[in-house]
C-alpha cells in the first residue's frame, strides 16, 4: 500500500493518512474535478421546456452534488483538498440557449460525463485499493447506468419508440397453416417482394 507524503493543513487533522494508492487519489481528483462543468449545465437544463429533461437534470444534479460532496470527504479526510478547474461551460455560457438547443447540449454533455465516470470507476476497481474509494466507485457506476438508460430514452423520438416497440398480434386470424408464419408483414420489417 502506498501513501502519500504531504505537510500538515490548516484544519486538517495532522495525523489524517489515506487509506489507498495513487490510482485512488488520482480517481478522487479527478472525479470530483469533472464533476464541476458536469453540475454547471445540468443546472442549466433544469430550465428546459420538456419536463422529463427538467426531471432528469434535477435528478442528476441531486445525485452528482452528493458524489462531490462524498469524494470531496475522503479527500479532506486524507489531508487532500479537492482541485477543480474552472467549468468548463460555466452557467452563464447556457443563458442563450432554450428549446432544442439546450436539451441536445445537455443530453450531449451528460451522456459524455457518464460515460467518462464509468471508464473512471470502472479502472478505480481494478486498481485501486481504499475499499472507501472502491465503494464509491462502484455507487457511480450505479448511478452512470441509470442515467445512461433514462438519456437512452430521451434520445429516441416518438417515431423511434413506436418503431422500437415490440409488435403483438392480436388475431390468430392472421395465423397461416404453413407451420407458424405471419400472412401480414411485421410493421417492423419492411415487407418481402411476392415471388421470392
Amino acid at each position: 500500500m502506498m501513501t502519500w507524503a504531504r505537510a500538515p493543513r490548516p484544519g486538517v487533522d495532522a495525523h489524517a493518512k489515506p487509506e489507498g494508492n495513487a490510482t485512488d487519489l488520482r480517481y478522487l481528483e479527478d472525479a470530483v474535478a469533472a464533476l464541476v462543468p458536469i453540475m454547471a449545465v445540468c443546472a442549466g437544463a433544469t430550465r428546459s421546456s420538456r419536463p422529463d429533461v427538467r426531471a432528469l437534470a434535477r435528478d442528476a444534479l441531486s445525485v452528482q452534488a452528493d458524489r462531490s460532496a462524498a469524494m470531496s470527504a475522503v479527500l479532506l479526510g486524507w489531508g487532500q483538498p479537492p482541485k477543480a478547474p474552472p467549468p468548463i461551460a460555466p452557467p452563464g455560457a447556457l443563458d442563450g440557449l432554450g428549446g432544442e438547443a439546450l436539451d441536445q447540449l445537455f443530453v450531449d454533455r451528460l451522456t459524455a460525463h457518464a460515460n467518462a465516470s464509468l471508464i473512471r470507476s470502472r479502472a478505480e476497481l481494478v486498481a485501486g485499493a481504499s475499499r472507501s474509494t472502491r465503494s464509491l466507485a462502484e455507487h457511480a457506476i450505479h448511478a452512470d447506468d441509470r442515467q445512461l438508460a433514462v438519456l437512452h430514452g430521451l434520445l429516441l423520438d416518438p417515431a423511434q419508440h413506436r418503431a422500437a416497440a415490440p409488435v403483438v398480434h392480436d388475431s390468430m386470424s392472421r395465423w397461416s397453416d404453413d407451420g407458424g408464419s405471419w400472412q401480414m408483414p411485421s410493421p417492423v420489417t419492411a415487407p418481402s417482394p411476392r415471388g421470392r
